[in-house]
């Protein structure tokens, strides 16, 4: 098995050689980023997990980089807990949802949060473990699931968490009636708004108090003062409502295939999202094919996925996991290249190579791309 991943490995060597640059930088040992033909902006921030081999998590198990692509420095931005790593689209502030101590199945009760602007660190704790973290406008929004099954209720709720004043609140109506299911859920940030962020709220099942009844759908936050307003259209010119992989030019950017939209081999361009194509272009004519990748990576259990595309919306990130062997320890491992993908013509080159695991006792969380939306001339 260790020779054909050998083999393996040497053949996407081979297929790539014409993507990758001859001049590259080690940022970390394990950890290579490849220049390109193009001038790129932003940076690419990830977690540092410091020793895999340690059990317990603490304040400095992990530290936070970035990587400026256009003058080509790293920098460590700060300490902190490993876990689940969270960014805003700016790369200003950062947050790991984690576990204190040991880890155990729903101990991730605790976030560290810090703004690189105010250079200030926080750590909020919850009761329950938050399943979805969302970054806007220099607040954390984390969205956890209350489950009572004697009672048979399922909550989810939406608390603001403000960085500058170190306070939680909740975001729920004061008047509304109490339902068996509610959910206060997708946090959305409007396009040139700082101060309303939009929610989306939803109750199903038996009635269980009284009090106001809201529709289901989209309603605004306004992250000042508390209030709830709407409930409220939204657009998709000013949301895009969770399609991600947008490109600058409108068009949509997925994988096509069982694992549509951010898993597969053949990345196209489509004006209309993946479920759209299949219903109103099922042959295909509106699809443009970016890249084909290899399907050699399968075979040894590697999977090609659709990290995000870059802030300018002009690439998509796509990265190639494939199992390896650990320096150190039992556990199997991943390695990670990050192709660069040009949505509009589909040249395609490696950016980053991660093969941390393999080389150190350190690992990384996956890597995000993070700044201005205004590309480099």
């Amino acid at each position: 098995m260790k020779s054909f991943r050998v083999i393996t490995h040497l053949l996407l060597l081979v297929l790539s050689s014409g993507c990758a640059t001859a001049t590259s930088t080690n940022l970390l040992p394990g950890l290579t980023c490849y220049d390109t033909s193009e001038k790129l902006s932003g940076k690419l921030v990830f977690l540092l997990r410091r020793d895999y081999t340690q059990e317990l998590n603490s304040e400095t198990a992990a530290s936070v980089y970035e990587f400026d692509l256009a003058q080509r420095k790293l920098r460590k931005v700060c300490d902190s807990p490993w876990g689940r790593f969270h960014t805003s689209d700016q790369g200003d502030v950062f947050c790991v949802v984690y576990w204190p101590g040991t880890y155990s199945e729903g101990a991730e009760t605790n976030a560290f949060v810090y703004s690189d602007a105010l250079h200030l660190s926080r750590v909020v704790t919850f009761e329950h473990p938050p399943k979805r973290t969302a970054i806007l406008s220099g607040h954390v929004f984390f969205e956890t699931e209350v489950w009572d099954y004697r009672h048979n209720t399922a909550v989810t709720r939406l608390c603001d968490y403000s960085i500058i004043r170190d306070e939680k609140r909740f975001v729920r109506f004061p008047d509304s009636s109490k339902w068996q299911h509610e959910k206060y859920s997708g946090v959305l940030q409007q396009r040139n708004s700082t101060n309303v962020v939009h929610f989306h709220y939803m109750s199903s099942g038996n009635r269980l108090g009284d009090g106001k009844d809201y529709p289901e759908g989209y309603y605004g936050f306004d992250i000042e003062n508390g209030r709830i307003l709407g409930p409220a259209k939204l657009a998709d010119d000013e949301y895009d409502k969770g399609h991600v992989y947008k490109s600058f030019d409108g068009r949509y950017i997925f994988f096509e295939g069982s694992g549509a939209p951010a898993q597969g081999f053949k990345l196209v361009s489509s004006p209309l999202d993946h479920v759209e194509t299949e219903v109103k272009d099922p042959k295909g004519k509106k699809v443009k094919v970016l890249q084909r990748f290899s399907v050699l990576p399968a075979i040894g259990g590697g999977i090609y996925l659709l990290s995000q595309m870059s802030p300018d919306g002009r690439y998509a990130l796509v990265r190639l996991q494939e199992p390896t062997s650990r320096k150190s320890g039992m556990l199997p491992g991943h390695v990670n290249r990050y192709y660069l993908v040009d949505a509009s013509n589909g040249k395609t080159q490696v950016l980053l190579q991660d093969g941390v695991e393999r080389t150190t006792v350190s690992s990384i969380f996956v890597v995000r791309w993070v700044g201005s939306a205004h590309s480099v001339e």
